[in-house]
């Protein structure tokens, strides 16, 4: 009998690890892309349990565990997948399908149900992430809660939601739609369901929000890399997440600065508050947000980082000092 409950076992150990499949990864990949185009699912809600399997059965391909750094070219053991539909052939993207020629009518479509906002690129192209898909936007296209936006370098893009927020976006910036529902109310004191959810996950973007971060009852979150997040509150700030120590300069990790309004800078030691002008960043997931002198050009979108030079406030010169000395 012994003997039996070992053979059972083996064949059951065999059975679970021949549904492992590895995924080799290309540069650019990111853990969330990877999970759908895999068909674990689409939503970030669907996605979200494998997150932390995949970084379990992989603790060498992320840096410090964060899903956010993902080392370009490894091998990753993925998780056993309950879903039956196959993946894209060999991790190959499906592009967009070409236009019709010009000497073709093409009927005016009605909008699409579902449409969260549109994206506007000015020069370059971005893609966009969706349904395990690759779409390349060159001019204009309509978003889709949990679709992911990427732009190339050169590239400038301009994404509108429905409720007036604008999120502009840098060159070689990557965001992902988590969630975005807006009922169409102007009300500051109804209780609707509208929401926005976003993950800044590298470049540089500015936010300016709209009708949903009026209302005290909705939900909006602004998240990103070094497991940061943003509260606002009808505001104009602009954020970077810079991941790459090498080109990042003073600006290693996440920073923002307000132009008008106020936002929170949070990550799990401490919550900050910023003001008009203020500035701060998250340098680590160990260290608390720090304020600093607004660098010059941070706002600029354009502005290569390695040239952004960041003042140490007096406060945190007066730490640096008492340090030094004792």
């Amino acid at each position: 009998m012994k003997y039996i409950l070992v053979l059972l076992s083996l064949v059951t150990s065999i059975c679970v690890a021949g549904e492992q499949k590895q995924f080799q990864t290309s540069p650019g990949d990111n853990l969330s892309y990877i999970l759908r185009s895999q068909n674990y699912g689409q939503t970030y809600a669907e996605i979200r349990p494998y997150i932390d399997e995949v970084i379990r059965l992989n603790p060498e391909a992320f840096r410090d565990g964060n899903p956010d750094f993902l080392q370009p070219g490894v091998v990753l053991t993925m998780p056993v997948n309950p879903n039956t539909a196959e993946p894209t052939p060999e991790h190959e993207p499906v592009r967009e399908l070409a236009a019709a020629p010009e000497s073709a009518p093409v009927p005016e479509a009605e909008p699409a149900a579902g449409v969260v906002g549109s994206i506007e690129v000015a020069g370059g192209f971005s893609e966009i992430i969706r349904d395990a898909n690759v779409i390349t936007v060159t001019q204009q296209e309509n978003l889709f809660a949990t679709d992911g936006i990427f732009t190339q370098k050169n590239t400038r893009a301009e994404i509108s939601f429905n409720d007036e927020t604008r999120i502009i976006l840098g060159p070689e910036t990557r965001l992902e739609i988590n969630a975005s529902s807006y009922a169409g109310t102007e009300s500051l004191d109804a209780v609707s369901p509208d929401s926005l959810i976003v993950t800044l996950h590298r470049g540089v973007f500015n936010i300016i929000t709209g009708i949903v971060a009026q209302n005290k009852n909705n939900r909006i979150d602004f998240r990103s890399a070094l497991n940061t997040s943003i509260g606002i509150s009808g505001t104009d700030f602009t954020v970077r997440a810079c991941m790459e120590q090498a080109h990042c300069g003073d600006l290693y990790g996440v920073s923002a600065a307000v132009k008008a309004g106020s936002i929170s800078l949070k990550n799990a030691t401490a919550e900050i508050l910023l003001k008009q002008n203020e500035f701060a960043r998250v340098k680590n997931t160990t260290d608390a947000p720090a304020k600093a002198s607004l660098p010059e050009g941070f706002y600029d979108l354009d502005f290569e980082l390695g040239k952004i030079e960041m003042k140490p406030s007096w406060w945190q010169q007066t730490l640096d000092w008492f340090s030094a000395y004792f």
